[in-house]
């Protein structure tokens, strides 16, 4: 999904309740800048391929003064040290063959007759 912002930024979000497959699928395709997850799993294979990636278990966590630095702390460092990801991406044969990185996001969604 494509946004416009008031200050002419172009960005593309997704936000779904997605499976890895296609959570890799997307990330291939859009490198984005970060990664937030709600789900642990979902950020390590976010990390295998290169994207920094915030596990948020609790979204009642990053709420109050105090708790939306601590998160924004944790974007910043996220994106400003990507070490750890660049090397792990290096080093980890993922599963996924190009035939799938160059299918669509959404290649197994079931679509209703409605």
């Amino acid at each position: 999904m494509e946004y416009l912002l008031k200050n002419d930024i172009d960005f593309e979000a997704s936000v779904a309740d997605q499976q890895n497959y296609e959570v890799m699928n997307i990330l291939k395709k859009y490198q984005p800048d970060l990664y937030l997850s709600r789900h642990p799993g979902s950020t390590v294979w976010a990390i295998k391929n290169g994207t920094p990636a915030v596990y948020v278990d609790d979204e009642y966590k990053i709420f109050g003064y105090k708790h939306t630095l601590e998160f924004a702390h944790n974007v910043l460092n996220s994106i400003h040290n990507r070490n750890f990801e660049q090397n792990l991406a290096k080093r980890v044969k993922l599963p996924y063959t190009d035939w799938w990185y160059k299918q669509s996001v959404d290649k197994f969604l079931e679509r209703s007759g409605k």
